[in-house]
């Protein structure tokens, strides 16, 4: 049974065209900077520990493929929901027209106070 230490599968094909059969190719071995070369215990794949926990704080830990998920679960249950759709409007319409009038009666406001 292979372990996951990196076992590799020798793949041999034949080239049609000459008869020859091709070597395996070899295992990609993550490259280290000069400075981490000789080094015990370095992390050799830095960014991607940095993008995973920047993508942590934006998530909230959540993986962002779960995000990805849900809201693509959501979406198609309102695509196929025409009704949900119109009460979504018309809510973003009341809400849109009550921020112009707070919006409104604010600089009203304003005015008055001589601002």
């Amino acid at each position: 049974m292979p372990t996951a230490e990196g076992s590799v599968l020798p793949i041999r094909s034949i080239d049609v065209e000459h008869g020859e059969e091709r070597q395996p190719v070899p295992p990609i071995e993550p490259q280290l900077s000069p400075q981490a070369q000789g080094a015990e215990g370095v992390e050799t794949y830095q960014a991607d520990r940095a993008l995973h926990a920047m993508l942590a704080r934006l998530s909230g830990g959540i993986s962002p493929a779960a995000l990805l998920l849900a809201y693509t679960d959501w979406l198609s249950h309102l695509a196929a929901s025409p009704q949900r759709q119109i009460e979504i409007a018309q809510e973003a319409l009341i809400d849109s027209q009550r921020v112009a009038r707070l919006r409104s009666a604010s600089s009203r406001r304003g005015r008055d106070r001589g601002h």
